[in-house]
């Protein structure tokens, strides 16, 4: 079972005088790989959004991999309301 680590970098929420929150970046690394994803960018059209969203949703779904990170249940609504 490989281990899939996840963390989402947010902006928004009380910290920043209310309002909503919403994810600038979402960190994954696997194997020795990281990868960075400016999600802003890549939801920028819905095309675009919804290749995102099918690829992260497989991903997340995988049986085969372990998702970790500090705070994932709340990263992961945040992603999910991106």
């Amino acid at each position: 079972l490989a281990r899939l680590g996840i963390d989402a970098e947010w902006v928004g929420g009380s910290s920043c005088g209310g309002g909503s929150l919403s994810v600038q970046w979402l960190q994954l690394g696997c194997r020795g790989e990281a990868w960075l994803l400016d999600l802003p960018t890549l939801i920028a059209t819905p095309s675009s959004a919804a290749h995102l969203q099918a690829a992260l949703g497989a991903l997340f779904a995988s049986p085969r991999l372990l998702k970790v990170g500090f705070g994932l249940a709340a990263d992961l609504r945040v992603v999910r309301s991106a």
